[in-house]
């Protein structure tokens, strides 16, 4: 509307305009009958069928047969593949590279003691600290600082009676 209010060209010819309206409405009916009738003339003249699914051939649920992308496309979580599995585990543990304290050494549960960032499994002896009072877990929590029970699955947090708090991905259920 702002177009005519600094034009005024209503019923006015504008090179290449085919149609001259008297006023908005009868422009926009015009596109409106215009459009209509070309959506008309493509369904009538273009063979197939409108077959809406996920195009991205990237998506876990690509279908090759969509022609129209719906927005329905679902993708693997960063380090796994469309089925849950690690791109990268050396070790086998279920534990992928990316995320595992010690990737050549299997230790599914990703145990390590001295909060160093390297798992317990892949120390050498000698180098490991002894600790003569053991650190008690006090309680898990997840991401959202919410407590969670010590088998849940995902990222676990465990905090220790001495205030550190060690980071633990589960893919499965540990039982206890």
């Amino acid at each position: 509307m702002r177009n005519y209010v600094r034009w005024p060209v209503f019923g006015q010819y504008v090179w290449p305009n085919y149609y001259i309206g008297d006023n908005y409405n009868d422009e926009m009916q015009f596109m409106r009958d215009w459009i209509d009738g070309r959506l008309a003339w493509l369904d009538e003249n273009i063979i197939g069928e409108c077959s809406p699914g996920c195009t991205d051939p990237n998506a876990c649920n690509f279908w090759a047969e969509a022609n129209y992308e719906d927005g329905s496309c679902e993708y693997a979580i960063e380090y796994y593949d469309c089925d849950g599995n690690c791109l990268q585990d050396q070790d086998g543990d279920e534990v992928c590279d990316q995320l595992d304290n010690c990737p050549e050494v299997y230790n599914p549960l990703q145990i390590d003691s001295d909060g160093d960032g390297f798992g317990d499994a892949c120390q050498p002896v000698g180098i490991q600290e002894i600790n003569p009072s053991p650190k008690l877990v006090v309680k898990y929590t997840n991401i959202l600082s919410q407590e969670v029970p010590a088998n849940s699955r995902g990222l676990v947090f465990v905090h220790y009676s001495d205030g550190t708090i060690q980071r633990k991905i589960q893919l499965t259920e540990q039982r206890r």
